[in-house]
């Protein structure tokens, strides 16, 4: 099954990530895995990591909502990121 919203959330803080994907989840998170590991400076996640001194939760990752249409995916995804701006991004890391 792929397609859909997501979130990733801290273990540290009440924080989470939020992103899109036409893929697997379990293979997104192997790509944002590999971005913390290796320092990935355009990661929003390994920037939360690193500046906070935090860890990620990825066992309970999980897709919020299916969605299998990409141009779909953007429009909620760019939603997210207005919102995130209005909040102050309390419940994002970008």
């Amino acid at each position: 099954e792929s397609g859909g919203i997501y979130k990733i959330p801290c273990k540290k803080c009440n924080k989470y990530y939020i992103g899109q994907t036409g893929k697997a989840l379990e293979h997104r998170l192997k790509q944002h895995q590999y971005n913390v590991r290796t320092a990935t400076q355009s990661s929003a996640i390994f920037l939360h990591v690193a500046s906070e001194n935090h860890s990620i939760h990825w066992a309970t990752s999980e897709v919020v909502l299916k969605c299998n249409s990409y141009v779909l995916r953007n429009r909620i995804s760019s939603y997210k990121n207005e919102l995130g701006k209005q909040y102050e991004h309390k419940y994002w890391f970008i």
